[in-house]
């Protein structure tokens, strides 16, 4: 990893002094022979001490080197005798010959979560604690807001003392201010490492997380999106990444063609592919998508679906469509976006029905982004404007994939490439 993609901070690790969280509080607690914490715990499970680091019953060793058990009660769900008679009457205590004590529960550092810690960290002014976070393999990443950042380090800290599996963590330190959709970021906890191994769905990638995209909150959108595919079929994914799309259909049966203009992602793409075993059905380029479309096409390959995942501009790229189909190939006759139905062969196997059929104009899913209020007209309007023709509204799906920020959205538009633009001429 280079140190311009992701500031280094072996020199920045957080300090916290945690004898300063350290605190204990007074409660009640039921003294018992071992054999009767069972019976108790039946009544009383609900209402002990809990958490991390904690354990609800403890032994306690007498003058006569006896072990007895405690069960330590809740001082917020039990703070009183009152309140313990209601759960377990005086009688039924005596019965088991439970005897009532006094106990301290020490509160430390450990007991404590991300936001009991930080907000004793960060000044009171602060009302918005940072408070989720993005898992990439063993690295948390975080974007933090400017009025956080002087205490980026103890946050970092923080999260990963709180975190065991995470060995890394950085915040993004600026905006994303390139093609290749990377960002500058900084590491601010634990190791200066931000090459990581990710696993979805039974698939391995293995990436430089400063020097390609990745989005971990996109899982399940990768595996939907891939569900809607069927084996057999030919997927173009041209803005692929370093394989979300491509590995898991290809493991699924899809002849693959995938590509993407950043050399970083296509390397991994490719280390992706071997370490899959899909050498065999993954044909890696490192394209720009405008090139990478037409070329494809006019080498014979016959797409069942395009995958463009650039959201910040995909729906541009659709002019790579216009022209890109010879209409002695294609079938332009269809225009719906239907799937896993028994009329949607793959493309290859209905141009093998009879010498005269053709396949049919490929499935388009286009990933983007927008905050109107009727966002499915701004869609597929800004999808008209670069295919140079119109789509039918009832012909097309535009589907919310997640919230981005508020007011903004990230949509998936499925089309079927229409006639007027895989066939148009060139001006």
């Amino acid at each position: 990893m280079s140190t311009d993609k992701a500031k280094m901070s072996s020199c920045n690790k957080a300090k916290i002094d945690r004898e300063m969280f350290e605190e204990k509080q007074a409660t009640l607690a039921l003294r018992v022979a071992p054999r009767e914490v069972g019976g108790l715990m039946t009544k009383l499970k609900k209402f002990t001490v809990r958490g991390r680091g904690r354990r609800s019953v403890v032994d306690e060793k007498d003058g006569d080197s006896k072990t007895t058990k405690v069960i330590v009660l809740d001082p917020a769900l039990v703070p009183s005798v009152e309140d313990l008679d209601k759960i377990v009457d005086p009688a039924s205590r005596e019965k088991a010959g439970a005897e009532l004590i006094d106990w301290e529960v020490r509160n430390g550092y450990e007991h404590l979560t991300v936001e009991q810690v930080l907000r004793r960290l960060i000044p009171e002014d602060i009302k918005e604690l940072p408070s989720s976070f993005e898992t990439v393999g063993h690295l948390a990443h975080l974007n933090l807001r400017e009025e956080v950042l002087p205490w980026r380090y103890e946050v970092g800290q923080v999260i990963l003392d709180k975190n065991p599996v995470l060995r890394t963590v950085v915040t993004k330190v600026g905006s994303i201010e390139n093609q290749f959709r990377t960002f500058p970021m900084e590491v601010i906890a634990g190791e200066n490492s931000t090459e990581v191994e990710v696993k979805e769905y039974g698939c391995i990638f293995r990436f430089d997380f400063a020097d390609v995209y990745w989005n971990s909150r996109l899982h399940e959108e990768h595996w939907r999106l891939v569900n809607r595919f069927n084996a057999n079929e030919v997927l173009v994914d041209a803005f692929c990444g370093v394989g979300p799309f491509a590995i898991p259909a290809a493991r699924k049966g899809l002849k693959v063609y995938a590509s993407d203009l950043n050399p970083k992602s296509y390397a991994a793409l490719v280390g992706n592919i071997a370490a899959n075993k899909v050498e065999k059905l993954v044909t890696a380029s490192n394209e720009d998508a405008r090139a990478f479309i037409p070329r494809i096409v006019s080498t014979g390959v016959v797409p069942d679906h395009v995958v463009m995942n650039l959201p910040a501009s995909g729906l541009e790229f659709l002019d790579a469509f216009r022209g890109a189909f010879d209409p002695d190939v294609f079938d332009g006759t269809a225009t719906g976006v239907a799937m896993n139905d028994a009329d949607n062969e793959p493309a290859a196997k209905r141009a093998k029905r009879s010498d005269d059929a053709k396949p049919l104009l490929p499935l388009v899913h286009c990933y983007c982004f927008s905050s109107a209020e009727d966002y499915k007209e701004d869609i597929v309007a800004r999808a008209e404007q670069s295919l140079g023709c119109s789509l039918d509204r009832d012909a097309v799906e535009v589907r919310q994939v997640r919230d981005v920020a508020p007011r903004k959205m990230m949509y998936c538009l499925h089309f079927r490439v229409p006639a007027a633009a895989a066939f148009a001429k060139s001006e």
